[in-house]
């Protein structure tokens, strides 16, 4: 038989044309859809949702061939068997009564050529987009997946450097942080050793002649007593004592330089500065007038 050219939105008004379905199929087909939506609502919820794939019990009408699936299911669990006419029975039986209804007058085809019509017009492009959209958002997972890899491994590349840098593992950082903490008396005694070097002491000698040139007040015998302290090549003490106060207590490094704090003379007014000996503009008062009150043109008679 040669395939019959024929549009699909006109499929439901061809098998009307060719009396292969009534006329009035949509209203003889209501009935038995309301009696499978019955039957339906004894089913078990996970047994629709496994035929539908997954989709909800309620999503849509039960079709002929979703009837036909629910029949063989239930027949092939049933422990009834068959009536005596070879009929199924039971729950079965039930469902085989609906797929005799839809088969009277072929209302199945008729419905069959609806649904494969709105299939066409609107199931299929909505399930394409979404089929797209999905697509779109796997490769947006895809590419911040190997972006967030990337920065974990560059992160453990900057701790390994980090841990490198302190010169420790860094499998148990608590301990191995603690253990460095050992090291600091070395490092200190190494930095002081660094400060007995001449050009520290030639640095603060010319900074203290620099201040007594200025004639700043309070003279430069105090300036930086622990610097001082600790550029003394003849200081060889430890740089735990060298922050101690004179009684013995402990004193930070702040107080320490604070102690021989630099005053640069700020609280002198402009009117000290002048009287001792500052600049003097040679601005005085203007010369008194002539004797008369007149005007003096200097002119002999």
């Amino acid at each position: 038989a040669l395939p019959i050219d024929l549009q699909y939105g006109k499929l439901v008004a061809w098998l009307v044309d060719r009396q292969r379905v009534p006329s009035d199929w949509r209203k003889k087909l209501q009935p038995v859809q309301a009696n499978a939506g019955e039957l339906a609502g004894a089913l078990p919820g996970a047994l629709l949702r496994e035929l539908r794939g997954g989709l909800d019990a309620t999503a849509a009408p039960l079709d002929y061939l979703l009837v036909q699936d629910i029949r063989d299911r239930l027949a092939a669990e049933s422990q009834e068997g068959k009536g005596m006419f070879g009929r199924l029975a039971g729950a079965a039986g039930q469902w085989d009564d609906v797929c005799r209804a839809y088969h009277k007058n072929d209302v199945f085809l008729g419905e069959a050529a609806q649904r494969m019509c709105q299939y066409v017009d609107y199931e299929i492009p909505y399930q394409k987009k979404q089929l797209a959209k999905f697509r779109q958002q796997l490769a947006d997972t895809d590419r911040r997946e190997a972006e967030y890899e990337r920065q974990a491994s560059q992160a453990v590349q900057r701790y390994h450097d980090a841990c490198k840098g302190f010169g420790i593992e860094g499998r148990d950082l608590e301990s191995e942080l603690h253990q460095l903490t050992g090291k600091l008396p070395t490092i200190f005694e190494s930095v002081a050793q660094g400060l007995r070097v001449k050009e520290v002491a030639d640095g603060v000698q010319y900074l203290r002649q620099w201040l007594q040139l200025c004639e700043m007040e309070g003279g430069a015998g105090d300036l930086l007593p622990a610097l001082t302290s600790f550029s003394d090549p003849s200081n060889d003490q430890p740089i735990a004592s060298a922050a101690e106060g004179e009684e013995g207590e402990e004193v930070s490094l702040a107080e320490a330089l604070n102690a021989g704090a630099i005053d640069w003379g700020t609280d002198k007014g402009a009117q000290g500065a002048a009287e001792e000996g500052g600049i003097s503009w040679d601005i005085g008062a203007a010369d008194p007038e002539p004797e008369g009150g007149g005007i003096s043109w200097d002119i002999d008679a």
